[in-house]
């Protein structure tokens, strides 16, 4: 047996083992490259002198399902415009196809220039709601008549719009994140991404540390599915990234958790729906704040919150932390110079807190503006001062904290 592939002048010879009185069998190694039909020609001849010969063609089709696929910008400026570079494993005889599709309908098509391996196209996409999570695939026929052979197989991109500031917009991220915008709440042109959250920073890291000793907070186990998003403008010109400051108008964020199965609880966690909220990243303090009028939208795996400013906003569990104030703590103790914080005080907490020494004596109390928010509560801050404004001498220190309906003493030290 003899084979010879399309574009080859090469004739392979096959040895063939014999299986039985009229059964032979043998195997050929494909050629990559030379695709199209490959002549298969048999000779042969019996005890008698009888010779024959029969021939038969199969056909090849070596195009490789891999490529590298480059967005030269995922935002598309005023020209609705996004620039693809291709490179492929395997050399094509005639001109990809980018198609562009959003959901199941192909909205684009654009032959790619180039040749070779190298390739590249600039496709449109035309929607009056431009922004969203798009479907991008390349085909391509080749000389051996192979075609519409999918070589990327829908990989989704994020495509950002140039915001108008004169009506609402609704952006569309990652795993069908969505933030809308009121009219008259952006200055000019803005670009808005809204992504989930891959690489955690070391200010996210030091939040989820600062976050297992707050015990309103409920905390995904490590590893969960993303629950951090963040969202930031983007320089249309630049592309360079900026949170905005305060805006004038509140944004309504739907950010999406998983629960596949419909059983009330974030997949592969013990977090149910019910006490799922949004918090933002302080980046000063690196502290989860709590969004307060934020909460679930069950039916629509959701969670939902309304805010003046743009920042990384996480999904966590919220319990409301006891009037009975047993969850306070005072840290670090022993104190070395710096500050003392008390944590896990009710957010309308109404009380006072007095600072005295081992005698009796009162030091100092703290004030509101000794305060911030920490998850789902507040945080005061004690810069080892007394009423008079200098720094307290080492020893021991009661805090004494005392709400409405309860009343918690701390014992603390203070070291050089």
């Amino acid at each position: 047996v003899k084979v010879r592939q399309s574009g080859s002048g090469d004739t392979v010879a096959v040895v063939m083992s014999q299986l039985g009185d009229t059964s032979w069998e043998g195997e050929y190694e494909v050629l990559q490259g030379h695709d199209g039909y490959a002549l298969v020609s048999a000779a042969a001849a019996d005890h008698a002198g009888n010779a024959s010969s029969a021939e038969a063609f199969f056909t090849v089709d070596t195009l490789l399902d891999i490529a590298f696929l480059d967005l030269a910008n995922t935002y598309t400026g005023s020209s609705n415009t996004l620039h693809f570079s291709l490179e492929m494993k395997e050399r094509a005889d005639t001109a990809p196809i980018v198609h562009i599709r959003r959901g199941a309908a192909e909205i684009s098509t654009s032959p790619m220039t180039g040749g070779d391996t190298l390739w590249e196209a600039d496709a449109s996409v035309l929607l009056p709601d431009l922004d969203g999570e798009y479907s991008i695939f390349i085909s391509l026929s080749d000389a051996a008549g192979n075609r519409a052979t999918a070589i990327l197989r829908g990989d989704t991109y994020q495509v950002y719009m140039n915001l108008d500031k004169s009506r609402i917009n609704t952006v569309t991220g990652d795993k069908g994140a969505r933030v809308t915008i009121p009219a008259n709440t952006l200055d000019g042109e803005s670009l808005l991404n809204v992504s989930s959250v891959v690489v955690l920073t070391a200010d996210m890291l030091e939040a989820d540390i600062k976050a297992m000793g707050d015990k309103s907070i409920h905390q995904p186990p490590s590893g969960t599915g993303n629950l951090y998003f963040e969202i930031f403008l983007l320089d249309p010109a630049t592309g360079g990234r900026s949170e905005g400051g305060s805006f004038p108008n509140n944004l309504e964020l739907s950010l999406p958790y998983d629960d596949s199965d419909g059983d009330g609880f974030i997949d592969g966690t013990d977090l149910e729906e019910g006490e799922l909220r949004l918090f933002y990243l302080d980046p000063v303090r690196r502290t989860w704040v709590l969004i307060n009028n934020s909460g679930p939208n069950p039916g629509g795996d959701n969670v939902t919150a309304l805010v003046n400013h743009l920042s990384v906003f996480k999904i966590m569990g919220y319990r409301s932390i006891s009037e009975n104030l047993s969850d306070l703590i005072a840290y670090p103790n022993p104190a070395e110079g710096g500050k003392i914080f008390i944590k896990n005080i009710p957010k309308d907490f109404m009380g006072e807190i007095v600072i005295y020494d081992i005698s009796g004596s009162e030091v100092k109390t703290l004030a509101a503006k000794d305060s911030f928010s920490s998850g789902a509560g507040l945080e005061f801050e004690w810069d080892l001062s007394n009423t008079a404004g200098e720094i307290v001498a080492p020893g021991i220190y009661i805090i004494t904290v005392n709400s409405k309906l309860a009343f918690r003493t701390l014992k603390i030290s203070v070291i050089r």
